[in-house]
């Protein structure tokens, strides 16, 4: 990190409990199971997640969040007081923390197994309101860039915090980045509720599967770089002038394309398939692309460039 940025990060925090059954096949498993296995605890949630990655980018990373009056909640601040992150952190007594049970089951030789993924439905973030907004002021005031995830956008009254905090950061010249997960956000979201909530945005995160949803449809499959530039190209009018770090091909992260908004472009592979253990992979991805949209732009990049300006011929 030779350059001092700063990055606000507004989104949930959660406390993971994680598990793989290497003996055990959830789709096989037809009565009560007593199982031995090693069982994990991390912090965890979009925001929480993210933020994790942003440390080793970011010179400041400023979290804003909100966590339940529990014993959980306790587990999780205790977490955070051990990284270099600079937390606004409410305690709701109105909504328990939010804990995520995550089992992996047995690889099959086709697949690295089938994922169980259990969590409340709602999390103290999702009533993050004005006042606490009010508490981030000045780590919002010095920041570079504002990162806000997708589920923050589908209710109130977070929603109208992150669009308030969004509209301040574009005002003072901020990149605002929104991260579109859930994947399937196009199913929660219209086309024009999209266009309208990233309004103030300059920097758009998503899988091309996910932007595909919004326009063409879904596709199933594995997608490749022609994929990618059809999808960019479809979302590039819908949503000008803005910079796309889109992922595709194997899990859906094993291949990048980022495009300016000048409109040059590079792609390339990100490692995902070298990897055994690909926790918290696509948020160091995010990170670092974020870091080199700010310090290098497109030039940051060593792969080739594109100019989707112009026609080109991909196979």
């Amino acid at each position: 990190m030779s350059k001092h940025l700063s990055i606000a990060v507004i989104g949930e925090i959660n406390l993971d409990v994680i598990s793989r059954l290497e003996t055990v096949s959830l789709r096989e498993l037809t009565e009560n199971l007593l199982v031995h296995a090693p069982v994990q605890t991390r912090l965890g949630g979009v925001g929480g997640s993210f933020a994790l990655a942003a440390v080793q980018r970011f010179t400041d990373v400023n979290l804003l969040s909100a966590v339940g009056c529990d014993i959980v909640g306790d587990v999780i601040t205790d977490l955070l007081k051990g990284t270099s992150i600079r937390t606004v952190v409410r305690r709701d007594p109105t909504i328990p923390s939010r804990t995520v049970m995550i089992l992996h089951d047995r690889a099959d030789g086709v697949t690295s197994g089938t994922r169980l993924i259990v969590t409340s439905a709602k999390s103290p973030s999702d009533n993050l309101d004005p006042s606490d907004l009010e508490l981030f002021h000045s780590n919002l005031s010095t920041c570079q860039a504002l990162f806000v995830p997708g589920y923050q956008l589908l209710c109130e009254p977070t929603r109208s915090t992150c669009l308030s905090a969004m509209q301040f950061c574009r005002q003072r010249g901020c990149e605002v980045a929104v991260d579109l997960v859930p994947h399937d956000l196009y199913d929660r979201l219209s086309l024009s509720e999209l266009q309208q909530l990233t309004n103030d945005s300059t920097i758009i995160i998503s899988e091309v599967q996910t932007l595909n949803g919004f326009t063409t449809g879904h596709q199933s499959g594995i997608l490749n770089l022609k994929d990618a530039l059809a999808s960019s190209s479809n979302i590039r009018h819908l949503l000008p002038n803005r910079w796309l770090l889109l992922k595709f091909g194997i899990g859906n992260m094993d291949q990048f394309l980022v495009v300016s908004p000048a409109g040059k472009a590079c792609s390339g592979y990100t490692g995902f398939r070298d990897l055994s253990d690909t926790t918290g992979f696509g948020d160091r991805v995010t990170a670092k692309e974020l870091y080199l949209i700010l310090t290098s732009g497109i030039e940051g990049w060593a792969e080739p460039k594109i100019d989707l300006n112009r026609e080109h011929n991909i196979p």
